[in-house]
């Protein structure tokens, strides 16, 4: 889907004299990321106004991308596919958000955000096989997606107490999200591993 326009791209650049042949990989795989990342957050926003939640799609997004970005977990095998697993990922985050409004309390909602908070912390990062990283990387990794889970809690509890409680439930929705694709992602490199 992407790699078609990324490759595209790219020998459009060599043409021009802007990329080199040698960087051709590095550009095309860059673009290919990029066309990816705008598709998932178009579709995101679009999926908000057709729920009538274009704030809580801009929530979603602001909490999700940093929070993902660090911890990691599990991956899908192509872009295809993660951008069908995200399409379904927001939708059900969405709604779960509007449900979540009228049943949860104050003291669930922090609750249950601690609870993913302190999962994640445990397991955080959480490699594939698409994206390992080196010693230093997960010393790196570890240490800004604390910060960031610490930081998302924090306003967690903060909208929570002082409101909007509809934002609140978009951010613990996501946090739950990025949960249980953390606990996923561990079970799925636990399986490889003891399946070699």
């Amino acid at each position: 889907m992407f790699k078609s326009g990324a490759k595209r791209l790219t020998e459009n650049l060599i043409v021009c004299g802007i990329v080199s042949e040698k960087d051709s990989e590095l550009y095309r795989y860059g673009f290919e990321i990029g066309f990816s990342m705008l598709a998932n957050i178009l579709t995101t926003i679009t999926i908000g106004v057709l729920l009538k939640m274009p704030l809580e799609s801009l929530i979603f997004l602001a909490a999700f991308i940093p929070v993902r970005s660090y911890v990691g977990g599990f991956h899908a095998s192509n872009h295809f596919r993660c951008y069908w697993f995200s399409v379904f990922a927001v939708v059900v985050v969405l709604l779960a958000a509007r449900l979540f409004v009228a049943m949860l309390n104050t003291a669930a909602i922090i609750g249950l955000g601690a609870i993913c908070v302190i999962l994640m912390f445990a397991l955080v990062p959480v490699q594939d096989a698409n994206r390992p990283l080196d010693a230093e990387a997960v010393y790196v990794f570890k240490r800004k997606a604390r910060i960031v889970l610490a930081v998302e809690l924090a306003v967690l509890a903060v909208l929570t107490v002082i409101g909007p409680k509809a934002i609140a439930s978009v951010l613990l929705c996501t946090l739950c999200l990025t949960c249980i694709s953390t606990c996923v992602g561990t079970l799925k490199n636990y399986a490889n591993e003891h399946m070699r």
